[in-house]
């Protein structure tokens, strides 16, 4: 999901399964004064995202992989957290309440839906406003979440109430309204919760009809006054500067009068609407029986400076008198709008009063730090003691080291030198080698080819010493059938030199 932030949001990010903070675990495990320790030694942590995936590859194709990705302080607001906890996520990472989850939610939405406290929901406005008016991908407000799930008081409504006023009509994607919410909810304030919703509701629509008939009565009484300009005679105009001098102190007097007779129309025991607003938005109380008083005061003196004029002129014209009409019904209107202004600004009030309490808390702490820093101030000026007489003894290093330093750079410089011959001289040998390698290529044919020839001669030789063996087979055959022959020659050789001796003798 794309999100358009107005700043740069963090993209420090963990993995859930792998790599999981330690202020994430201690917000799992609801450890609030361990979250709030990490907060101040490691604030990185407060601005790491946590990511967890699907392990099913068919989850990841369907969904992209991700199964949620929340800021620390998100998953606090989810979990009913204190405001220390809260107060310290936002310490270390301001921007965290301007920042959307994987699914469009801010931490505000997450502190509505789970019963966050009223102090909690007050830092999540004051750090960023706007978070009242933003919808989730179901169209859901803040307002919507406090509206079907209930909130921890009732004043938490009022706060989002007055800092999104404009949630009458704001329907959901199942085109619920808060009041529709509200009414299909089951918490122990939810009367509560539907009266201050349709009161808020009322005041919004009354003063928008009043701010609607004040427009309309301001272009009338513009035509009017054209139309008097326009249509001027001597006769006009002398009653007009007779009436001048008295028509400042009636027109008082008739604004005087007009919010005498609404004043005095409300019962003593019931406040106006702006006043039990007040009281039920901010917790002050404003005492009617007081606020009476002061009005017939003013009423007397009304009446004295009614008795003091001097005797009435001739009725004012019809056109002075819708003017004046006009007049009232402007003045109506403007009340209504500076009693919504006042309570914006008592709301802002309130916020700033929070963020009072909060500096003083702070300040009660870093006066406790500087006294316990100050009572190590003895002990951190004995190290600092031993330090200087470490750091003399490490100068006195440091010189030595310089000068070895200095003949290592000497060696350095000669080292590159020889490394510089050594790579002449390897790139020479490599030259070589190719050439050696290539030599060793032609060898390697040649005794290819050599062998190849040794295993023909070989084999013709083979053969050509079979035939020498059959050869000399048969020949020894014939030599012993010579020898044979030859002993019967001589045989008969001796028997004819025996015959011819005998015949000799």
């Amino acid at each position: 999901m794309s999100h358009d932030y107005g700043f740069t949001p963090s993209t420090l990010e963990v993995d859930f399964d792998k790599n999981l903070t330690d202020l994430y675990r201690a917000i799992t495990d609801q450890d609030w004064e361990r979250a709030v320790e990490v907060c101040k030694s490691d604030p990185e942590q407060a601005k790491t995202w946590v990511v967890r995936h699907y392990d099913d590859e068919e989850d990841e194709e369907e969904e992209g992989g991700i199964m949620w990705r929340f800021l620390p302080l998100h998953s606090a607001c989810a979990r009913q957290p204190p405001i220390s906890v809260v107060a310290a996520l936002l310490r270390a990472y301001p921007d965290g309440a301007r920042c959307q989850d994987d699914q469009g939610m801010y931490a505000l939405h997450y502190a509505c839906g789970n019963q966050a406290t009223r102090d909690v929901a007050r830092i999540l406005l004051v750090s960023y406003p706007d978070a009242a008016k933003k919808k989730d991908p179901r169209g859901m407000l803040p307002i919507h979440y406090l509206a079907c799930w209930g909130p921890s008081s009732v004043s938490v409504v009022d706060m989002l109430l007055v800092a999104n006023p404009n949630v009458a009509n704001a329907r959901d994607s199942e085109g619920n309204t808060p009041l529709d919410l509200a009414r299909a909810g089951e918490y122990p304030e939810k009367d509560s919760v539907i009266a201050v919703l349709q009161k808020w509701f009322a005041t919004n629509e009354s003063s928008s009809s009043h701010d609607e008939s004040n427009n309309m009565n301001k272009r009338s009484s513009k035509r009017i006054n054209h139309n008097n300009n326009g249509n001027k005679d001597p006769k006009s105009t002398e009653s007009v500067t007779d009436t001048s001098a008295t028509g400042s102190l009636t027109r008082s007097t008739s604004r005087s009068r007009a919010t005498l007779r609404s004043a005095s129309s409300k019962k003593p025991s019931e406040p106006t609407a702006a006043a039990s607003s007040k009281k039920n938005r901010f917790g002050r109380h404003i005492d009617p029986e007081g606020e009476e008083k002061k009005e017939e005061e003013h009423d007397e003196e009304v009446e004295l400076l009614h008795i003091r004029q001097p005797p009435p002129k001739p009725p004012i014209s019809q056109e002075e008198f819708k003017a004046l009409q006009d007049e009232v019904a402007s003045l109506r209107a403007d009340k209504v709008s500076m009693e919504a202004k006042l309570a914006e600004a008592n709301f802002k009030c309130d916020l700033q009063e929070g963020e009072i309490i909060e500096l003083q808390d702070a300040i009660a702490d870093a006066r406790m730090s500087s006294n316990r820093k100050q009572e190590g101030a003895e002990d951190v000026n004995r190290e600092l003691e031993k330090t200087k007489a470490k750091l003399k003894g490490c100068n006195a290093e440091l010189k030595g080291l310089r000068l070895t330093m200095v003949d290592m750079m000497e060696e350095h410089d000669e080292l590159m030198q020889r490394s510089s011959s050594m790579n002449d001289r390897l790139k020479s040998l490599a030259v070589s080698l190719e050439a050696l390698m290539a030599q060793q290529k032609d060898l390697a044919r040649i005794i290819k080819s050599r062998s190849d020839m040794r295993k023909k001669t070989n084999q013709k030789r083979k053969e050509s010493m079979r035939a020498l063996l059959e050869m000399e087979e048969t020949d020894e055959d014939d030599d012993e059938a010579l020898e044979i022959k030859l002993k019967k020659q001589t045989k008969e050789m001796e028997a004819l030199s025996a015959m011819i001796r005998a015949a000799q003798d």
